[in-house]
């Protein structure tokens, strides 16, 4: 089983603690459920994200996250997520029903999750939270509203 962490508003409260500038970066610290998800969700992790490269990198050191995942992939794009799914899939030679997507976006990693067959988690959260769905691949198979609640969809140690 493989479970794709989409980054921004899904790990950490983006919204609530960054703004454009990112001129308080150094002050970000994960939800306090993230470090435990984490360590006990029992699977593969791959972290996918977009973003300026160089800020994203930064981000996932200062919250001391990249030892949790076996990949780590930043797109500059949205709409790259989906070939970066389909590499996913490809590289690891796995089943689309054996991946699970966990991200705020449903317009992103929820739809691309969902048109290749995936498991797809919707985090309620964030300053995309309340998108409408635009048609039923927009539409998560679960809603969580904290990140801890994904240990009751999927396997994770005690």
């Amino acid at each position: 089983m493989i479970v794709i962490f989409e980054f921004d508003d899904t790990l950490f409260d983006t919204t609530g603690q960054l703004d454009e500038s990112y001129t308080n970066l150094s002050n970000i610290v994960p939800f306090d459920d993230t470090i435990d998800v984490l360590e006990k969700v029992d699977a593969t992790k791959i972290l996918v994200s977009r973003g300026d490269g160089r800020i994203q990198q930064e981000k996932i050191k200062l919250l001391g996250i990249k030892k949790y995942f076996n990949d780590i992939f930043i797109c500059a794009l949205h709409d790259e997520k989906k070939t970066l799914f389909e590499h996913i899939l490809k590289s690891y030679n796995v089943k689309a029903k054996d991946v699970w997507v966990v991200g705020d976006r449903i317009n992103v990693e929820i739809r691309y999750g969902n048109l290749l067959g995936m498991n797809t988690v919707h985090f309620h959260h964030g300053k995309h939270k309340d998108l409408k769905p635009q048609d039923a691949f927009d539409k998560p198979m679960f809603v969580i509203k904290k990140l801890s609640e994904l240990c009751r969809l999927i396997p994770c140690k005690q």
